[in-house]
């Protein structure tokens, strides 16, 4: 699932992606292959405890930041464009 979505972010142009792991985060590791991946040792506090891992770690690398869930494969490559699209000025 979370392989689909990351394929899904590239056909979009989406260039840098990370994920941010917490339970079986060795077993969702070996299923990522070549992708940036940031351990949240307090998962178990909630979703949000991710997203602030996450902000954490590009904070100064980026100038926005697209927060996908990683068990919502449905989601269309437009979509993502669509969203990207909004965010540029200019576009």
């Amino acid at each position: 699932m979370i392989r689909h979505i990351l394929d899904s972010l590239a056909q979009a142009d989406i260039d840098q992606r990370m994920v941010i792991t917490g339970h079986d985060a060795d077993l969702v590791r070996s299923a990522l292959g070549d992708v940036k991946v940031a351990q949240n040792p307090g998962y178990a506090n909630g979703m949000i405890s991710s997203g602030k891992v996450g902000v954490a770690a590009v904070r100064n690398n980026c100038d926005a930041m697209l927060i996908v869930l990683g068990d919502h494969p449905l989601i269309q490559v437009d979509v993502f464009r669509r969203t990207i699209e909004q965010w540029r000025p200019n576009t």
